[in-house]
This record gives C-alpha cells, structure tokens and sequence, in this order.
C-alpha cells in the first residue's frame, strides 16, 4: 500500500480536474497494464510532486476540453505530456519532458539529448508502444 492507500501496483494518481497546477501533466493509457505499472513507478519517483496524471478512459472529456489539440486516438496510441509552459510532447519526447522534472531522471537527461539519440528513441519508443497490450479503445465511447 502507498501513503495515499492505494495498492502499488495501481497508479496513485491524482483525478484530472482541470486545475493542474504541477510541473507537467503525464496524458497516459489505463488500459494498458504496462502504461499503469510505468506510471505507478512515476508516482513513486516524483519526490517533488511535480507531475499530475491523466487516464485517457477516465479523464477525456476535461482533456479534450482543456487541450483540444489532443487526439485521443495518439494519447491512446503513446504517452503525451503537457509541460508546465503548454507544450505538448508525445512518446520518447515526452519521456525527456518527465526526465527534466523527475529527480531520477536528472541524471540520464544529458544522455537523452545526445546527438543521434533522439530518433533511435523515437523508434525504440514507438516498437515497445506497438507490443503493448490495452483495453481502451481509441474511440469515445457513445453518448
């Protein structure tokens, strides 16, 4: 069990409510078990409490609604993040975007961005995203 009472296996998230007022907000997928243990594990490590969570599932309305540039068929598809100045980064980008305000991450930051590494990021990012397993559809559910 973490602090907040919830299992560790379960992303301790906090509900999207529209009013992130973290470092970054983390778009991920709920329905996918690797996504939830990844995210659970980022829970742990934002000692700073600089990050705030996102279900694509669970929170898509107030996403689409706050950020109408999201597509939830990509939020889906890899992680999104929408950094504390609006930007939004998508799969290995956004893994960089985390590793500058995560303290765990501060040490691979330099090596994230070394010549060349980017695109094999990327590539690698979108390969491991592809084997993933998920529940959630990338349509909106009916109304």
């Amino acid at each position: 069990m973490s602090r907040h009472g919830k299992s560790l296996a379960q992303p301790a998230r906090l509900r999207y409510d529209g009013s992130v007022t973290r470092s970054c907000l983390v778009v991920y997928d709920g329905g996918c078990g690797a996504c939830s243990r990844s995210v659970s594990l980022l829970s742990r490590a934002d000692w700073l409490k600089k990050v705030s969570l996102a279900d694509v599932a669970a929170d898509w309305d107030s996403l689409a609604r706050d950020y109408p540039a999201l597509r939830r068929d990509a939020c889906v598809a890899e992680m999104h993040v929408i950094t504390g100045s609006g930007r939004i980064r998508s799969g290995f980008d956004a893994l960089r975007a985390l590793a500058a305000v995560v303290p765990l991450g501060w040490p691979a930051l330099p090596f994230l961005y070394l010549p060349g590494v980017a695109p094999i990021g990327r590539r690698a990012y979108r390969i491991i995203a592809g084997r993933r397993q998920t529940t959630t559809c990338s349509l909106p559910l009916p109304r």
